[in-house]
């Protein structure tokens, strides 16, 4: 059932996705959310580079609108974008992504 609950939300999520974008554009703030969670809920169900491309797409909004962005969401974001390349085996980066998160949750 909680499978089936992930895969209902993935559809829910796309067409989300699909509407903030035509209505605000690619780069707009308000797709933060959806992406993240997107890209959150394709980690669990283990389409790892899909999830991969959400969380890149969601920071580098984030990074655009840096001073409109609350820092400890932008943490998290890296550290999600860390456990999903860790989980495809990509240890280097993952640990970089992990360090960026601590140095953001850990400046003054």
């Amino acid at each position: 059932q909680q499978q089936k609950d992930y895969v209902q939300a993935k559809g829910l999520y796309e067409r989300a996705l699909y509407i903030y974008e035509k209505h605000y554009g690619h780069d707009h703030i308000a797709l933060l959310n959806i992406l993240r969670s997107l890209g959150s809920t394709l980690g669990v169900l283990q389409c790892y580079s899909k999830a991969e491309k959400m969380l890149r797409w969601s920071l580098s909004i984030q990074m655009k609108h840096v001073n409109r962005v609350d820092r400890v969401e932008m943490a998290t974001s890296f550290g999600e974008l860390g456990a999903v390349v860790f989980a495809q085996g990509d240890y280097q980066s993952a640990k970089a992504f992990f360090q960026r998160r601590a140095s953001i949750l850990y400046s003054s």
